[in-house]
């Protein structure tokens, strides 16, 4: 159990450590959040999950740092069941697979310009948030991350609670912080400041 909650800690404080590295890079995006959470939680009280489904450019926004980031770049492993052919490659019985989840993400084929930043890819016409089949942060099958609805539900209370408290701006002549990351248990943004 300890493993498992620790996993999903380090998850969450990345992602959320890529969402101000993409903030800071983007104000407009972060302004049109603060101002999504101001029309539809006020100021009188702070964000909760009942305000998820009224707040899709925030959620939109949440997507988009999980598709840029791909933080957890690989998914769990899977092993093949029976002999299988996949995209002309014959895949032998008890082979172990490992979707290459950062591939999926930034794949030009299935998003328009996957290098930006753009929140709108996963907003529908209808001003909701979509969720396409190429987007699988916490991984595909029956082995999808345990912990997804705790560390979605984690993410989008730290994340609208800061932004709603908080403007998140860099200290005075510091640079934007890097688009580079470090391989550790995730992957991580190198280190930068901020101020409030």
């Amino acid at each position: 159990m300890t493993d498992m909650f620790s996993a999903g800690e380090e998850t969450v404080k990345t992602c959320l450590m890529w969402s101000f590295v993409f903030l800071l890079r983007h104000p407009e995006v972060m302004k049109r959040v603060q101002e999504e959470l101001d029309a539809v939680v006020g100021r009188l009280r702070m964000p909760s999950l009942e305000d998820q489904q009224h707040l899709p450019y925030t959620e939109a926004t949440i997507c988009e740092v999980l598709r840029r980031s791909s933080l957890v770049p690989l998914g769990t492993f899977h092993a093949t069941s029976r002999t299988t052919t996949l995209g002309g490659y014959t895949i032998p019985e008890n082979t172990t697979v490992i979707p290459l989840l950062y591939a999926c993400h930034m794949d030009p084929k299935q998003w328009d310009n996957p290098e930006g930043f753009d929140p709108t890819r996963f907003i529908d016409s209808e001003g909701g948030v979509k969720k396409p089949k190429q987007f699988m942060p916490f991984g595909i099958g029956r082995r999808i991350c345990l912990g997804q609805v705790l560390a979605k539900s984690e993410l989008f209370l730290f994340f609208t609670s800061i932004l709603h408290v908080f403007d998140v701006a860099l200290p005075e002549g510091e640079p934007l912080p890097s688009m580079e990351g470090d391989m550790t248990t995730t992957y991580s943004p190198k280190p930068f400041k901020v101020r409030q």
